[in-house]
């Protein structure tokens, strides 16, 4: 007398095997390599560019000066120092923001003795 066939299993992913168990570790890698990435990417300096001297606020001569601080407090302290120093009304801010994905722009202006925040948002 001959075995009875058995049925396909119709949840062959439910078994747990070595192969599964490969897929589970790759699935993991990539999930971590993913979230690093996200972490790494979001995350630079506060910096801004002048161009000393001038209205060429493009900074199309090449004539300019790029300022990155280790943290936005720092830049905002430093701030109305160098825009009076090198004689800048202007500056563009770039920065990352914390739990958020992307660059922020914002302007700042320097105005008599006063530094005022202008037109902010997301590049």
């Amino acid at each position: 007398m001959s075995d009875p066939v058995k049925p396909r299993d119709p949840w062959p992913f439910l078994i747990w095997n070595d192969y599964n168990f490969i897929y589970f570790v790759i699935a993991i890698i990539n999930l971590l390599i993913f979230v690093l990435n996200i972490k790494t990417m979001s995350n630079f300096k506060p910096q801004f560019t002048i161009s000393p001297n001038s209205n060429n606020c493009h900074m199309i001569d090449g004539n300019y000066e790029s300022f990155v601080f280790p943290t936005y407090r720092e830049l905002k302290s430093k701030l109305k120092g160098i825009m009076k120093e090198y004689s800048v009304t202007e500056v563009c801010v770039l920065r990352s923001r914390r739990g958020e994905w992307g660059e922020w722009f914002e302007y700042w202006h320097l105005s008599g003795n006063r530094l005022t925040k202008g037109k902010a948002g997301w590049l």
